[in-house]
Formats: structure tokens, C-alpha cells, sequence
């Protein structure tokens, strides 16, 4: 069986439906069109609560996830999931809950997290896409909070040597094992309160009109196109060098707290969301080996999936799909003086809006 349900389940009324992740799987666009109509939502009984496109705070203070480049920077208090819960308990509508933090979860943890936002009949929402798709817009993600491996570097960690003493991108199959983090849920809540949605390019809406549906909401009321956010857009390879390379000055020069600030803050948010190649400067590709190990990987995950029994929306076959792709081997000699400029302007800017300490 390849391909899964065109109608997934939706929540009861009044219920929960929490949308875990992973990363980089189109929950930025989903956060985004809630937000978006976040005002007109209580008309269909629907509440997309917060104040913020995703709690990822509150979610990593309940999990007591600690953050950093060396795991030093401690969760914030559970307070803060604390009134996040009493909010979502508190609505009169079907609540929709949605970051990609919750997919570090454990078993203990993600059985306890539904109950704990709202009593009652929740729908767990899994969205997926291959791991080919993945890999490149992953390694993006590592290099936008401070890590300094090349592309192939990241590769062969990620694939060859995943469990080896040091590996820098560890966390990267806590976020995409999938059928491990399928079973996980599934065992938290039960297979038939798990629905996985499986992105597909040629039908853009697919992802929406899943979400549409969960909710018990009309079609397109949360837009009428899942394109990629221009704040979650991927970068060209020259940019990603210039993050690489800012990323190494910055490692010997900052602490976790201002390199937070300056550079996840200012230089590489406006960046990505003030600045526009000006034509092709090629993407991160995947080669041959890459794209094999991908296939591998993906068929293990559908096997698991296809076993736990949980709802499949879309070609849950497609995550087992991959081929190899052109792309630059080395980093860039040059690179465009605008590009470096809006991240200096976004440095600048986030330095001044900076509270002034003696």
C-alpha cells in the first residue's frame, strides 16, 4: 500500500488536535495560515490560542529541553506550559496546537502532553517529507543556530556515522526518524488518534486541506496555496557559506546569549527574510551515496509506519523515493556585497534593539 486516505479524520468538536512536526516538513506554513486567520477562526468554532506563530517556549519548558551550543542555557520555568494549558483548557472551540519542539518528546512525555493541554478526544498530526528533501534544508537549519559543518560534512555525520562519540548534529534523528517518532506517538495516544500527512510537490494544497479537514474547517479558509514562507525560505549556497563563516567568528567571539541576539536574531532573520538572490547561485544537492542511504532509511520508515497502524494521508511510499542531485561541491570564492551587507544591517539593528547593560 503506497498511498493513504484522501479525507483524514477530523478531531471531535471541542477537542484537541496537536500538530508535532518534524521540522522543516511544512509546519512553518501551517503555523503561519493559523495565524493569519487566527481572528476569524472562532466563527467555525476553532482556536488557535497564543500569541506567537508556535509555542516553542512553553513546549520546551515543559520538556526541559536545554539549549545552546553546548547544552548550557537551562529551560525556562514550567510556568510558562503552565499558562499556556490553562489557556487551551480554558477555550470553548476545537483547539489547535502546533511546534515542531514537541517531536522531542519522549514516550513518558507525549503521553502526558494531550491530557495536560485539554481533557478529551485529541488527534495527534504527524507531516512528513522524503529524507532527500530533507537532508539539504536541514543542514540550513544547524548552520542558522551556529554549527560550522560543511555540507558534506553534515552528510556523513548524519548518514555514516550517526551514533559516533561527538557527533555534532546528533539531534537530527530525534527530529527525522520517522517511523520511530510515528511508533512514539502512536503508542502515546493510540494508532487510530494518529494521522500522518505526507507532503507532496504536486499537490501544494494537500497539506492544508489535511489540516482544513482535522480542524472541521471549509476548504481553503486557511488560503488557497501552501508556498514555502519567505521567512522559512532555503537559502542559495553562497548564503550558506556566508552563514558558515560567520558562524566560525562568531563561535570564538559570542556566548550562546548574544550570538542568539546578533546573529540568529539579526543577521540571519533578515537575511532570509530582507534579501533576494539576484538570479541562480545553485542549491545544496544530494549525491549518489547520499541519495542511496536515503532510500534505505526512507523504506525502513515506511515499514515501521505501515505496522503501527496509524491514518496515512498521501503517497506514504514517496518517503522511500530518492535520486541523486547536481550540486556545488566547493564554497563560493566571492560573495555578493549586497548579501553581506543586510546581514550586517541585521546585526546593527539587533544590536540597538539590544536592552543597554553596564
Amino acid at each position: 500500500m503506497s498511498s493513504g486516505r484522501a479525507v483524514p479524520t477530523p478531531v471531535p468538536r471541542g477537542g484537541l488536535l496537536l500538530h508535532v512536526g518534524p521540522h522543516k516538513t511544512g509546519t512553518t506554513t501551517v503555523q503561519n495560515a493559523f495565524v493569519a486567520r487566527r481572528d476569524d477562526l472562532a466563527a467555525h468554532g476553532v482556536a488557535y490560542p497564543g500569541k506567537s506563530a508556535a509555542p516553542h517556549g512553553a513546549v520546551i519548558a515543559r520538556l526541559g529541553t536545554w539549549s545552546g551550543w553546548y547544552d548550557e542555557i537551562a529551560p525556562t520555568s514550567i510556568r510558562r506550559w503552565e499558562r499556556f494549558c490553562e489557556t487551551t483548557r480554558s477555550l470553548d472551540a476545537t483547539v489547535v496546537v502546533s511546534s515542531e519542539a514537541l517531536c522531542h518528546a519522549d514516550d513518558e512525555q507525549a503521553a502526558a502532553l494531550c491530557a495536560e493541554l485539554r481533557p478529551g478526544p485529541a488527534r495527534v498530526l504527524l507531516t512528513l517529507r522524503p529524507l532527500a528533501a530533507l537532508l539539504p534544508s536541514s543542514w540550513q537549519e544547524y548552520l542558522k543556530a551556529g554549527w560550522t559543518e560543511t555540507y558534506p560534512e553534515f552528510l556523513d555525520w548524519v548518514l555514516r556515522r550517526p551514533d559516533d562519540d561527538g557527533n555534532p548534529v546528533r539531534s537530527f534523528w530525534t527530529r527525522q526518524d520517522h517511523g520511530r517518532l510515528v511508533e512514539r506517538w502512536a503508542r502515546a495516544v493510540g494508532a487510530e488518534n494518529v494521522t500522518v500527512v505526507v507532503a507532496d510537490p504536486s499537490r501544494p494544497r494537500l497539506l492544508l486541506d489535511a489540516v482544513e479537514d482535522l480542524a472541521g474547517l471549509p476548504r481553503n479558509f486557511l488560503g488557497t496555496t501552501a508556498e514555502e514562507s519567505v521567512a522559512n525560505r532555503s537559502l542559495t549556497w553562497p548564503e550558506c557559506a556566508l552563514l558558515r563563516q560567520l558562524n566560525i567568528a562568531a563561535r570564538t567571539t559570542m556566548d550562546w546569549e548574544r550570538y542568539n541576539t546578533l546573529m540568529r536574531g539579526g543577521a540571519f532573520s533578515t537575511l532570509v527574510g530582507s534579501y533576494r538572490p539576484d538570479g541562480p547561485a545553485g542549491r545544496a544537492g544530494l549525491p549518489a551515496w547520499a541519495a542511496d542511504a536515503a532510500v534505505d532509511l526512507g523504506a525502513r520508515s515506511v515499514a515501521s509506519i505501515m505496522a503501527s497502524g496509524v491514518e496515512v494521508v498521501g503517497d506514504l511510499a514517496s518517503l522511500s523515493r530518492a535520486t541523486a542531485v547536481d550540486g556545488p561541491d566547493d564554497e563560493p570564492g566571492q560573495i555578493a556585497i549586497d548579501a553581506v551587507v543586510t546581514a550586517a544591517a541585521g546585526i546593527t539593528s539587533a544590536a540597538a534593539r539590544r536592552p543597554r547593560t553596564r
